[in-house]
This record gives C-alpha cells, structure tokens and sequence, in this order.
C-alpha cells in the first residue's frame, strides 16, 4: 500500500488550480511583509478595513463627491460640490462624520491653528459626530504644500512633540504617511495623513479640541 501511495506523489503533477493557489498565497504572504516592513508592525484587521464600507458617509454628506482612492491607506480624493474644491479626507476619521466646510475663522485655537506653514488651499471642517464615537475628532482640515512627505511629517512629529504627546505611526511609506499623536495615558488627541506627488503633499489632520487647550 505504501508503495502506491508513494507512485501516486512521485507521479503528481500540479495543475493550473495548484499553481494559482500558490501565486495567491505569495501575494498574501507579500502583503503582510510589506504592511510590517513599512509599519513596524502587522495589523490584519486594519488592512481590511481598508476597503470599508462607506455608503452611509455618502448619504450622510451629498455635498461631497468621491474622486479616487488610494490603495491601502484610509485616504479619499474628493470634491466638495458647494465650493467647487478638491482636497483627500482620511476616511477612517469620517466615515461616521457630517463633515461641513467652514471659514477658517472659525477655527482659531482648533485644527487651523495647526495648519502646516504656506500651506495651500486650506479647507476647514467642523465634524459632527455621535458623542459615542471615539476618537470623537471635531476640527480637521485639508491643504496643499509645496513640500515632500517626509518634511510635512516631521513637522508634525515636533508639533505634537512640543504639544506634550506621544506618536503613533498607523502608516509610514511611500504611499502615504498617517500619524496619530495620543496622550499620556493612551487618549487620542489628534490625526494628520500625507500623502505627496512628486514635491506637494496634500495632508488632512483632524483633532479632538482645542491645541491650546490640552498643553
């Protein structure tokens, strides 16, 4: 019996189903490394949040036309219909967010307070959320700089630093960079996500109050 079963492997031959199952298994395999390698850390379920379900956004926001995504990031081009402008949100900020474009005005000591130098075509939100959303964001705004990625993030990286908080890199990559500054004891205080074309990074950041207020 054993020597049949032998024959029988040694005269297998992989057919396509074989061959696909493996190329699929090496993309999986290649995904993971590239997640942990560009993150320093594996999340499965992050990624697969990726492709979230973003319906009730849309309905919740009509103003706001989709434009393209970026794979593997949580970011979105859009166009706001009332004003005509294009800008990227980070979805996984918004996607339980009324988002209302606002005058800048508005947000003196909230997220325009934080707006990267000369920056261009600053947008600012007000975000109303569910009070039991958490991270409950409620200031954000969207820009244009003529900067490469990894001067926009350093940039951050001092602010939040010299706000008192600690950094937590969700992606850092050549697709985007997005870091979350938290505070001491774990709570998020705030979200910018880069992402750059050739020397211009368009960014999105989003707090939870008032910058002055949490030093």
């Amino acid at each position: 019996m054993w020597k049949h079963i032998a024959a029988r492997l040694l005269a297998f031959k992989p057919g396509t189903g074989t061959y696909l199952s493996g190329l699929s298994a090496l993309s999986v395999c290649a995904i993971l490394a590239g997640q942990y390698f560009s993150t320093g850390r594996l999340d499965v379920k992050q990624m697969v949040d990726g492709g979230m379900d973003l319906t009730d956004f849309w309905i919740r926001n009509p103003h706001i036309k989709f434009v393209d995504s970026y794979p593997r990031t949580s970011l979105i081009h859009v166009r706001d219909t009332q004003t005509g402008r294009h800008f990227i949100l980070d979805a996984a900020v918004v996607k339980n967010a009324e988002v209302r474009p606002e005058p800048c005005e508005d947000h003196v000591g909230d997220a325009a307070t934080l707006a990267y130098p000369d920056s261009l075509e600053v947008t600012c939100f007000g975000l109303i959320l569910p009070n039991s959303a958490r991270p409950a964001y409620r200031s954000a705004i969207s820009f244009k700089v003529k900067a490469k990625d990894r001067q926009v993030a350093k940039y951050y990286r001092d602010v939040f630093r010299g706000l008192g908080k600690q950094i937590d890199p969700v992606i850092d990559s050549s697709r985007a960079v997005i870091l979350e500054a938290e505070d001491g004891i774990g709570d998020t205080f705030g979200r910018v996500s880069i992402r750059s074309s050739l020397d211009t990074s368009y960014g999105f950041l989003a707090v939870i109050r008032n910058p002055a207020a949490a030093q």
